[in-house]
């Protein structure tokens, strides 16, 4: 009687694969999260298996060699083609599904981002154009306020020159009837002395 059993684990060389994935993944520049996430495989599960010796399932290694593309038949040899074809399988469809949901991700992040800096774009041209009214509402302000004082130095100049002009009259009215009249005048002038000067005697 044949005891073989088709679905016993394939001889692997654990010590070789540790080596061969950790050289690959510095090779990739990849974290153990980065493997995790990728793989879909729990970090504590490659964790254990990486740096405490610990012995995956043989679909775990598959799928861990499929995302480093390390040939899973290189680690378990023909007698387990089969099996390792299967895994290989598996392990691209897992990868294509952790894929594509990176991509939808990535793209839902791209048009989060894009929304963002449409607002902030929004919100800068609504600052700038209050900053701008305010800045003309400021030179309105000041430019009215100049005309004001130039209208008030306007008013005051006239006020002055007209009060000047009335002062010069009033004092040309005041002195020429103060000469006419010599002798009921706040000055009292000798006749001759005022009038013999201005030629009228």
């Amino acid at each position: 009687m044949n005891s073989e059993n088709p679905k016993s684990r394939p001889e692997i060389d654990m010590e070789g694969l540790r080596s061969r994935i950790k050289s690959a993944l510095s090779a990739q520049r990849m974290t153990v999260q980065n493997l995790s996430d990728a793989a879909g495989i729990p970090k504590s599960t490659l964790d254990g298996f990486l740096n405490r010796g610990t012995t995956p399932a043989f679909d775990t290694v598959a799928t861990v060699c499929a995302v480093l593309s390390i040939p899973v038949d290189s680690i378990t040899g023909a007698s387990v083609a089969v099996q390792s074809e299967a895994a290989v399988t598996g392990s691209q469809s897992q990868l294509d599904e952790v894929k594509s949901s990176h991509i939808r991700e990535l793209n839902a992040l791209n048009e989060m981002h894009r929304q963002e800096k449409e607002s902030l774009l929004e919100t800068h041209r609504v600052a700038m154009e209050t900053l701008w009214q305010a800045h003309e509402a400021e030179n309105l302000a000041r430019d009215k306020h100049i005309a004001e004082i130039s209208r008030d130095r306007s008013v005051w100049r006239v006020i002055a020159i007209t009060s000047i002009v009335l002062l010069v009259l009033i004092l040309s009215v005041w002195f020429i009837w103060d000469i006419s009249h010599p002798d009921t005048g706040l000055i009292l002038y000798d006749r001759k002395s005022v009038i013999g000067p201005l030629g009228c005697g």
